[in-house]
């Protein structure tokens, strides 16, 4: 059973006052936040975390807005929802997402979903005294849930092992990830990027970035993006969720090549290579290594230890220099 944590985050709404349908302001402006948001950090969310609601013709029940994850300067993180109000106007809500519900969450990103949906509430005056947005009993996915995720990955792929593998490696170099012609559920959004993150050891999941929509994914800073849009940006990795197909030639990598044949064979092979992986990518982390070689040398250590479990002849070397320096092998 995993344990579930909660978490009090400081927030702001940016947007115009509005007072029967109409809006009072004349220019957008923070509207309401708690009292402990500085000037500063209002300025970093604005600059750092731009993100705009889907077109009124893309707005539908299912996907009433648009919610993302950025990377902070002096915040960790900031997590983004635009929606527009009953009213029709457009409007932002910022939380301030330190690091530890990142990791409380272990790419859960399903459960986001309610705050994805729930309406946006209008302000008539300035607040400067809301109360702390709750982020209630966030806990990692159960093995069922991440099942059921890849399943729906391999689906959303058209049960393509090849393209699975290519946004893998494509997530793990860094690559940013533009998935078009993506279908206008929040839901089906989500469960896609979820399913991406259960292939990574729990670490490894915190840091990615993502908007659930974007009018242009070359404007956005996250790193995963999905738009409703058929385009090519320049410098990504594009899959068409429609069709099925990969518009441009992924990049190659030892831990995706590795971890999509365990997907091959059983997703809770995956599940488990994963969940012991954890351990070392968070001791290569501490190298300061960037995700890429860090879960290389994740994969290379994997493929080693069944080599020397099932007593098969490994590199000598690499063995030895495993015994010294890496403290996060078990006894056996």
């Amino acid at each position: 059973m995993v344990e579930s944590q909660t978490f009090q985050l400081a927030r702001l709404y940016y947007g115009h006052l509005v007072a029967g349908g109409n809006r009072i302001s004349a220019t957008p402006g923070v509207i309401a936040r708690t009292a402990d948001i500085t000037p500063a950090q209002v300025t970093e969310c604005l600059h750092l975390a731009k993100l705009a609601p889907p077109s009124p013709q893309e707005t539908n029940p299912d996907m009433p807005g648009s919610l993302a994850l950025f990377r902070g300067e002096t915040i960790d993180f900031i997590l983004a929802k635009a929606q527009y109000t009953e009213a029709g106007i457009p409007q932002v809500l910022y939380l301030l997402m330190p690091v530890a519900p990142l990791r409380a969450m272990g790419g859960h990103v399903l459960a986001l979903r309610s705050l994805a949906l729930m309406e946006m509430p209008p302000f008539a005056s300035v607040k400067t005294n809301l109360q702390p947005y709750e982020m209630r009993e966030l806990a990692s996915p159960s093995a069922e849930i991440q099942t059921d995720t890849l399943l729906d990955l391999l689906v959303y792929c058209h049960d393509s092992i090849k393209h699975v593998e290519g946004l893998l490696a494509a997530l793990v170099t860094g690559w940013p990830l533009a998935i078009v012609n993506s279908p206008a559920s929040l839901d089906l959004r989500l469960r896609f990027l979820q399913g991406l993150l259960c292939l990574l050891p729990l670490p490894a999941r915190v840091g990615i970035t993502f908007a659930t929509h974007v009018a242009d994914p070359a404007s956005s800073q996250a790193q995963v993006k999905f738009t409703s849009q058929r385009i090519v940006p320049p410098q990504h990795l594009v899959y068409d969720w429609g069709k099925g197909e990969m518009i441009t030639p992924p990049p190659e990598h030892s831990y995706s090549h590795y971890m999509v044949a365990q997907l091959r064979l059983d997703p809770s092979l995956v599940i488990e290579q994963t969940a012991r992986l954890s351990r070392t990518a968070v001791w290569r982390a501490m190298h300061r290594e960037n995700l890429g070689r860090a879960l290389a040398w994740v994969s290379r250590r994997a493929a080693l230890d069944q080599t020397v479990q099932q007593g098969l002849p490994a590199d000598r070397e690499a063995v030895a220099s495993i015994l010294r320096e890496d403290p996060t092998l078990s006894d056996d």
